[in-house]
């Protein structure tokens, strides 16, 4: 499942409280970046998560 959380600057408190209860972590993904590899054949995979203060990162 992906969720796409879009806020002006940081996530609202209530929001992070959510994502930390059930441990669910943030990870970078460009949508234009798949689309086009997956339009010349290629294979996409986002970068490897890099943990960061508790947050994971693509």
């Amino acid at each position: 499942v992906i969720m796409e959380i879009k806020a002006p600057g940081n996530k609202p408190q209530w929001l992070q409280d959510i994502l930390d209860k059930y441990g669910l972590m943030e990870h970078k993904f460009s949508k234009y970046s798949c689309a086009y590899h997956k339009s010349q054949g290629l294979p996409y995979a986002p970068r490897p998560s890099i943990e960061s203060a508790g947050t994971a990162y693509a």
